[in-house]
């Protein structure tokens, strides 16, 4: 075993090895990630509307599966939502669904991303959220990032009976 004495005019002040270290180690991001959703009219109570959600990826990612999960307060004509596609090197993608919200509320759509090897084994993926927030009158559509879980409390927690349609009472606007 070696030990080195370091000279103190050649040492390098902790506080800077500390800052070097921490600022090395960030989180690393993914190739692929939803951008943007949208939807062709405010996704009400009872209204059939058209859910769009961008995707992108940083680089060339052949074999990319993407994926979405309603909960049973969203409904979708559509029996399985799942996209098998290629991405292209900073070239956004927007995928359809029609969906309508069967209750008031917010609710929590999981959108699945995931990138394979062409001999199917899975590469990386990641699991993000789309918040829907609807009422008779008003709604809106919120990345994961602009989600305030308060506003899930608040629903569980309304005093109120909750307007409810069933899926055949589903129109478009």
């Amino acid at each position: 075993m070696s030990v080195y004495m370091i000279s103190p005019k050649r040492a390098l002040p902790i506080g800077l090895i500390t800052v070097f270290a921490l600022a090395s180690c960030s989180a690393p991001r993914l190739p692929i990630e939803i951008t943007g959703v949208t939807s062709s009219q405010p996704p009400v109570v009872g209204k059939l509307v058209n859910l769009f959600i961008e995707v992108r990826s940083i680089g060339d990612e052949p074999n990319v599966r993407i994926s979405l999960s309603l909960p049973p307060t969203i409904y979708s004509p559509e029996e399985e939502m799942i996209w098998q596609l290629d991405l292209s090197d900073d070239d956004p993608i927007t995928l359809s669904t029609e969906i309508c919200v069967l209750e008031e509320g917010t609710w929590f759509v999981d959108v699945g991303i995931a990138s394979y090897f062409d001999d199917g084994e899975f590469k990386y993926g990641d699991l993000s959220a789309i918040g829907v927030v609807s009422s008779e009158n008003s709604a809106q559509l919120l990345l994961e990032k602009d989600i305030t879980f308060n506003q899930a409390e608040q629903t569980q927690n309304a005093p109120k009976v909750p307007a409810r349609v069933n899926p055949s009472d589903c129109v478009k606007p």
